[in-house]
């Protein structure tokens, strides 16, 4: 019973990605994050400047994000950051969903999570060292199917769990209670569960197992980031982001 109910478990966390947004959620004021108006998943631009934007320094919330969930996005300095992005060095991706997005086509109201837009086989990496917990791998890479998405998920030291959602079929290169490094191969990006057939990887962090609410979720950015932030820290929608090198 316990293995069918996390197995439930899994598949509501991870249709959040691609669901629609929580209409519960309070609308208490909270700090501003400086980000593109646009918080749809529209087509990802062939090319663009990897220049930062200039920062706004309002203290409003921008529109498209949930003014409740912004009160537990606080990501601290990237530079000391326990993360690395989840894909090799020197690949770049867009962001095609942000943190505390909500709106029509945009689900993660209520998620500090991210959306990087990835081709079926962009190969994964692991953000942060650890024992991975969970992983399913059957699924097809049809962009359809609630609570379908392939995954893995990844037990940290302190307890907290990463969740690598949306990944291919077969495409899962690790084992239950194996122990990855931080950078390390774990697998590949795909089209599975509902992703609206726009292939990507869902990225997000929770506080420790099992992920029963986002509530749960915990704001991260990456120490090897080459591309703007925001003014609390967090990656910016429809902004092309590179895997610098990086030490322990």
């Amino acid at each position: 019973m316990r293995g069918a109910a996390v197995g439930l478990l899994v598949g509501l966390l991870a249709a959040g990605c691609s669901g629609p947004a929580d209409s519960s959620t309070s609308v208490t004021a909270a700090a501003a994050v400086t980000t593109s108006a646009t918080t749809t998943t529209a087509p990802i631009p062939a090319a663009a400047s990897t220049t930062a934007p200039p920062i706004s320094t309002t203290i409003e919330p921008p529109p498209g994000k949930n003014p409740l969930c912004l009160k537990r996005a606080h990501f601290g300095d990237p530079a000391e950051s326990r993360y690395v992005l989840p894909y090799p060095i020197g690949e770049s991706y867009y962001l095609m969903q942000s943190y505390c997005t909500s709106g029509f086509h945009v689900s993660h109201g209520d998620q500090l999570a991210y959306d990087f837009y990835m081709p079926v086989g962009s190969e994964l990496v692991a953000a942060r060292g650890g024992w991975v917990r969970l992983k399913r791998e059957s699924n097809p890479d049809n962009g359809q199917g609630y609570t379908m998405e392939n995954y893995i998920y990844i037990e940290h030291g302190d307890g907290s769990i990463a969740f690598y959602a949306h990944l291919r079929q077969h495409g899962v290169d690790v084992e239950v209670g194996q122990w990855v490094d931080q950078g390390e191969h774990i697998g590949y990006s795909g089209n599975s569960g509902s992703t609206r057939d726009t292939p990507h990887l869902h990225f997000g962090v929770y506080r420790d197992w099992p992920p029963q609410y986002e509530e749960m979720g915990v704001a991260v950015n990456f120490r090897n980031t080459d591309g703007p932030l925001d003014t609390l820290g967090g990656l910016l929608v429809n902004r092309l982001y590179t895997a610098l090198p990086w030490q322990d």
